[in-house]
């Protein structure tokens, strides 16, 4: 059998033997007969089947069915055997993608005493050969039993590792052990290499950005730790393909630039993802949805850089895990409630709808994760998540393509030379998400390592979120944007890094052609022309416009009332400089209008998910919308409620109704209507 990650009318999914699967999705710890059957019955075809008894972070196992690995080379594969035939017996024309763990096991720590865990301690053994062949080893004898006797049932496998399954290593925290230091001396190619000490690592919060100089053995040992995340996993996933040559998909959890908090981002060694989803060994990432935004009066947001995938025909799987109304807070003698638990089945269901309208606008993939169990267990998530499969299907005609006019550029490399402690990543990065929800205009999410390939001609404002570091190659991928006439939005301190590592205004003011000076106080606050105002969660320090002629000022410091915001025009190329980040949709809608961007709503509370075959509406308030339409006129019709909206010139109203969350197309779109 073989299978692969292919284009289907614009949409990433998963051809297996020609035939082609919407890439939707079931996971579960839990699995029994109920839940297998009862996602089945609604229309799914994909499972995720987990292999990993250990204890999670809840103290809890994985799974149920016991343990494969036993010893260094001994495995007892029944207990996979007897998951499997569950699945296949509940979903009978299923196909299946294992989740397997390479963690070491309780046996394994019992037989080397004061081995690290990795489930906790990653970073401090992940590096160690005996461990990698052994667990490459296991995994590789696991996919040959898989393959040889289900082999036509299994379309993929996910590996495993570190906290919570996603190649977290939440307690190393930059603690170097022997086999870290053996490893960062060959990094380095230097015997005497030395990793600097704990003081060393941890800056005060009101340091930003590390010194050149003092702290450079920091920015190297932070690059060495990323870099070696990234080869663990691409080594393991290698190991994967050397049975499965590529006939099936590997994939795993990885790459959260847009959620990790403060130092997780660089305690858990993330800052090297590019490579991973630019590697030829990986298919699929997958990643939940943001764990910040689930009330009922956010927006759905994801945590990669999923245009990134696209570009490198990956499937991004979007994992709705929210911890639904009908489970009870205490799971298996353990207290478990995610933030934001739903009150009401009706809640949930807006939940639902809203993470699958984020997923289908982006052309993404999705799966619903039943965690221990019954989270689902009531008719009517499974008619929600059967009238999504048929919607799904119908999309399946239709092409797609993104109606993005924004695309939002981050570069993990700038964040070597952030000091961990600052929250310089929440200010910039991860409250963003926030902003862009209120803008009523679709983006996609870029990452650095595309600027020189992407294309970019669809696009009118490009937005930096954090672009520190100066190179030739983001140079030139910015010249040429400017050549297309592009609006640029720089956040916080473009090129403050230049090419020779140093930091300084001089870099910053040649770069955006304006000139900027170190404001003399901390600031959080932006005051708007508008006299609204952009707030962001804790004040830093910053740098100022110099004003002249030249700058348009649309925002001022609250402290200072120093320029924070504005822009120069330079033959017709707008560039835009910020002094603070997570610009709101007040701040972030001049831009648009100066970029030409079409905005389908100027209304902050709601959020909108726009493709090219669909308009998405999520009321974040309890009011009606009015959507700004490309063109005039038509009917257009709800598929999740059924509801008919005529439009009025460019007009459509969208009464709220009680329902939070609408899918819209057009009543004439003939593809959709052809549907069996």
């Amino acid at each position: 059998m073989i299978c692969k990650v292919v284009d289907h009318n614009g949409r990433k999914v998963i051809d297996i033997d020609g035939k082609i699967f919407p890439p939707l999705s079931f996971k579960t710890f839990r699995a029994c007969e109920r839940n297998i059957s009862d996602f089945y019955r609604a229309g799914i075809k994909l499972f995720c089947i987990v292999e990993c008894a250990i204890d999670n972070s809840l103290g809890r196992p994985y799974s149920l069915f016991g343990e494969s690995w036993l010893d260094d080379e001994t495995y007892d594969f029944s207990v996979t055997d007897r998951q499997i035939e569950l699945f296949i017996e509940n979903a009978p024309d299923g196909y299946f993608a294992l989740m397997l763990s390479v963690d070491t096991r309780k046996w394994w720590l019992e037989k080397r005493q004061g081995y690290p865990d990795s489930f906790r301690e990653l970073a401090k053994m992940e590096a160690d050969e005996e461990w990698r062949r052994l667990a490459a080893k296991y995994m590789q004898a696991l996919l040959r039993h898989v393959e040889e006797k289900y082999g036509d049932r299994f379309f993929g496998y996910f590996i495993f590792c570190g906290t919570t399954t996603e190649w977290f290593s939440e307690d190393s925290r930059e603690e170097p052990t022997d086999i870290v230091r053996e490893a960062y001396k060959n990094w380095c190619g230097d015997s005497s290499a030395e990793i600097p000490d704990r003081e060393a690592c941890e800056a005060a919060e009101d340091v930003i950005f590390l010194d050149k100089e003092s702290d450079k053995e920091v920015i190297k040992y932070r690059k060495f730790q990323a870099w070696q995340r990234t080869d663990t996993i691409l080594y393991f996933a290698n190991k994967a393909q050397e049975i499965l040559e590529h006939k099936k998909l590997v994939g795993v959890y990885f790459g959260y630039i847009f959620e990790l908090h403060s130092p997780r981002l660089w305690n858990t060694g993330y800052l090297d993802y590019e490579r991973i989803f630019k590697s030829h060994d990986i298919d699929m990432i997958a990643n939940p949805i943001s764990y910040e935004f689930r009330g009922q009066n956010d927006g759905s947001h994801g945590m990669v850089t999923d245009t990134t995938l696209a570009v490198h025909n990956k499937i991004c799987f979007y994992e709705h895990d929210q911890t639904t109304s009908v489970v009870p807070d205490m799971i298996e003698g353990v207290r478990f409630v995610h933030p934001n638990k739903c009150a009401t089945v009706e809640e949930d269901i807006n939940l639902l709808r809203r993470d699958f309208l984020l997923a289908m606008s982006r052309g993404c993939a999705t799966w619903w994760f039943d965690m221990f169990g019954g989270w689902f267990y009531d008719k009517r998530f499974m008619d929600e998540i059967k009238r999504m499969i048929e919607i799904t299907e119908r999309f399946a005609n239709m092409e797609y393509r993104s109606e993005s006019e924004i695309a939002v550029v981050v570069d993990p490399e700038s964040m070597y030379y952030v000091n961990k402690n600052s929250k310089l990543n929440e200010i910039l990065i991860r409250r963003q998400k926030e902003g862009l929800s209120e803008i009523g205009a679709p983006y996609d999410l870029v990452s650095a390592c595309d600027l020189g390939s992407l294309d970019f001609e669809k696009y009118k404002l490009v937005i930096f979120l954090d672009q520190f570091v100066k190179t030739e190659e983001s140079d030139r991928a910015i010249s040429q944007l400017r050549k297309e006439k592009k609006t640029l939005l720089f956040l916080y301190a473009h090129n403050i890094v230049d090419k020779d590592g140093n930091f300084g205004i001089a870099s910053m003011n040649e770069s955006l052609g304006m000139k900027l000076y170190k404001n003399p106080c901390a600031e959080d606050v932006l005051i708007l022309e508008s006299e609204k105002t952009s707030k962001v969660r804790r004040a830093c320090d910053c740098f100022a416009i110099e004003e002249d002629n030249r700058v348009t000022v649309l925002g001022r410091y609250g402290n200072s009332k120093n320029a924070a915001f504005g822009y120069i025009c330079d033959n017709g190329v707008i560039t835009a400089f910020s002094g603070l980040g997570s610009l709101n949709g007040d701040a972030l809608r001049p831009l648009l209008r100066l970029a030409g961007v079409h905005s389908y709503t100027d209304n902050s509370n709601a959020a909108v998910y726009v493709s090219s075959d669909m308009i998405g509406v999520y009321h974040r308030k309890e009011q009606d919308v009015f959507i700004k339409l490309k063109e005039n006129g038509g009917v257009w019709i709800d598929l999740f409620e059924g509801g008919e909206y005529t439009a009025v010139g460019d007009t459509l109203k969208v009464p709220y109704k009680n329902v939070r969350t609408k899918i819209l197309v057009r009543k004439d779109i003939k593809k959709y209507k052809e549907h069996p």
